[in-house]
């Protein structure tokens, strides 16, 4: 369970876009500047987080599914655009 939550919208260009779609996910990730509780014990509570890629169908209201997990989020969040360097820049601190 996660709040604080942005949904990122990856812009990629349509290659990458159609190899994403036939493995089954979207050009999107899920950021959460909380976590509130983690099922599988990865995350403490109060740690931020950046999801892998969204499986294809995962939808904002809905859990939102990776290949490894499944996200709650809780609360009001936003939905962005960005492009792939800024999720390098979130996933390694920069």
């Amino acid at each position: 369970m996660v709040q604080n939550w942005i949904w990122l919208d990856v812009k990629v260009n349509q290659k990458e876009a159609e190899k994403l779609d036939t493995d089954g996910f979207m050009p999107a990730v899920l950021y959460a500047h909380w976590v509130i509780h983690d099922f599988s014990g990865g995350f403490k509570a109060g740690n931020c987080l950046c999801s892998s890629v969204l499986v294809t169908g995962s939808s904002i209201g809905r859990p939102i599914e990776t290949r490894n997990s499944i996200y709650i989020p809780v609360g009001r969040g936003f939905r962005r655009k960005v492009r792939r360097e800024v999720i390098r820049s979130i996933a390694y601190g920069q």
